[in-house]
């Protein structure tokens, strides 16, 4: 199973160095997040995915409960990191 950050934002078509600068992230910040060294999203992070999400016409909550059962980013954040650990 892919970490869901990293799922929901290649299916908006974004690249990790062009997500980061076009949202104010460091480059370690999304390097810890994706690799699941965070224990949840923070607001900010959560924030950002939606929004890119919206504008690029992907529907992140039924991603969400179709590939990992449930119908929050952070829920599905936990489960991945639980899975892959």
């Amino acid at each position: 199973m892919k970490n869901p950050y990293v799922y929901l934002r290649e299916l908006c078509g974004m690249s990790q160095k062009g997500f980061a600068a076009k949202h104010g992230f460091g480059k370690m910040t999304m390097v810890y997040l994706e690799s699941g060294m965070y224990t949840r999203v923070s607001d900010r992070q959560n924030e950002a995915l939606g929004r890119e999400c919206y504008e690029k016409g992907v529907d992140a909550k039924k991603i969400l409960v179709e590939e990992y059962g449930v119908g929050s980013l952070n829920e599905a954040y936990l489960g991945w990191r639980v899975q892959e650990r």
